[in-house]
């Protein structure tokens, strides 16, 4: 049974839903002064959210948690923002222990925060067989990791659900997949709408687009700093391709959102609505 196999879908709101994700990281593998960096542009980032004016779903590794507590709180405090957990360390390898990283995150999240996450999304969206399942032992409500795409090395959910779902391996756990584009399959990231740049958005612009929109970005893919020029040659073009340009384009594609009709809303936002749709169906069946 795959990770990523529905048991059934879940009854997502009727109206065009939008939410935007942000995993909140140290920069890729790098320690040291470079490890926390692109934190120093974080008044830009919270003016950019600002001047657009839409809720910001948090996915907070648990190691920021605990090295920079400064930032969570600012964004807490500054922003129409919720909090859920990203892993404790952010591994890259796919080396560790889920449950570890989950008590251990969760205690992270729980120090500063001061409460349990609701929600969670795996590093890179990788998902091992019984990670959901164990998900769901831990309580949490939803889970923010599966990309219904192709990324060679990394994933393959070509055959995963693009809308929300209760996946089979864990019944009871909300599954709210990241978007992409419904025929090329492209995912709905900053990172690639910054690297391909305005043919992604007029095709987007063009496209019938879900009716439940997942977007997620980093903050290394709106700003430059120094550890972009630590990277290997053909990630640092990939990373660093239009970045002059990705503030802009993100608010183009915020201002294309809202022109075809969608509202902003939180993740947690987004599965209270279809948990209470789904229960006043079962009441009405009843009645």
């Amino acid at each position: 049974m795959s990770s990523v196999e529905p048991h059934r879908f879940a009854d997502a709101p009727s109206t065009r839903t939008a939410c935007i994700t942000l995993d909140l990281e140290n920069n890729w593998t790098f320690g040291g002064e470079l490890e926390y960096l692109v934190f120093e542009h974080l008044d830009e980032f919270v003016g950019l959210v600002r001047r657009l004016d839409v809720p910001l779903s948090v996915f907070v590794v648990g190691k920021v948690l605990e090295d920079r507590p400064d930032v969570v709180r600012r964004l807490d405090a500054e922003l129409d923002v919720e909090f859920h957990l990203h892993s404790y360390q952010h591994d890259m390898t796919g080396n560790v222990d889920i449950g570890r990283e989950l008590r251990a995150g969760t205690r992270a999240f729980e120090s500063v925060l001061g409460r349990d996450p609701a929600g969670y999304r795996a590093p890179r969206f990788i998902l091992d067989k019984g990670d959901l399942a164990t998900l769901s032992a831990m309580e949490f409500e939803f889970d923010s990791s599966v990309c219904p795409s192709y990324r060679p090395g990394v994933y393959n959910n070509l055959d995963a659900p693009h809308r929300p779902y209760y996946p089979a391996e864990a019944p009871d756990l909300l599954e709210i997949p990241v978007s992409v584009h419904p025929r090329l399959r492209v995912p709905m990231e900053q990172s690639y709408l910054r690297l391909f740049g305005d043919p992604y958005l007029k095709l987007l612009e063009h496209s019938r687009l879900p009716k439940t929109l997942v977007y997620n970005c980093h903050l290394h893919d709106f700003f430059h700093t120094a550890a972009h020029e630590r990277l290997g040659r053909l990630k640092r073009l990939a990373f660093t391709r239009n970045i002059e340009n990705s503030v802009a384009v993100f608010e183009r594609f915020v201002s294309l959102l809202t022109e075809k009709g969608y509202r902003f809303r939180t993740l947690s936002e987004l599965a209270d609505d279809v948990r209470l749709r789904e229960d006043e169906r079962v009441v009405a069946g009843l009645s």
